[in-house]
């Protein structure tokens, strides 16, 4: 199997094997303790977190919500070592960041090789300036 199929399998085992964790650390700053009514805290949580990126919804809800980032030249527009310490600690590395974490239920070298690892994947995504 090639470098770059194994990191993309081991990002993708990571994500689903850390799904059940993801949820339940959904923060998005000033929600959790404001006394708005639970169906107005779930559309903001649905728009903040980009739920209709994945699962369907009407169009209104999907109109409203997050884009997703652009992974495929990330390498071009940030740092790696950045990269690499948001991916193993999001909420450390960039407090009230929506992103979840996904290393959570990893071991501390586990979650340190795992955000290399991914790290080194989205990068190898950034095109060859090379002339």
């Amino acid at each position: 199997m090639s470098n770059c199929l194994s990191l993309l399998v081991l990002g993708i085992a990571l994500l689903f094997g850390a799904a059940p964790a993801l949820f339940a650390e959904a923060v998005v700053s000033g929600l959790a303790g404001s006394r708005l009514e639970a169906e107005l805290k779930g559309q903001i949580l649905i728009e903040e977190l980009n739920c209709v990126a994945c699962h369907t919804s009407s169009g209104s809800l999907s109109a409203g919500s997050k884009v997703a980032p652009r992974l495929a030249d990330v390498g071009s527009r940030v740092n790696q070592n950045y990269l690499e310490a948001y991916i193993g600690d999001p909420h450390g590395t960039k407090p009230g960041t929506t992103m979840p974490d996904v290393l959570k239920s990893l071991g501390e070298a586990e979650r340190k090789q795992a955000a290399k690892a991914l790290t080194h994947f989205l990068l190898s995504l950034k095109k060859n300036d090379f002339s």
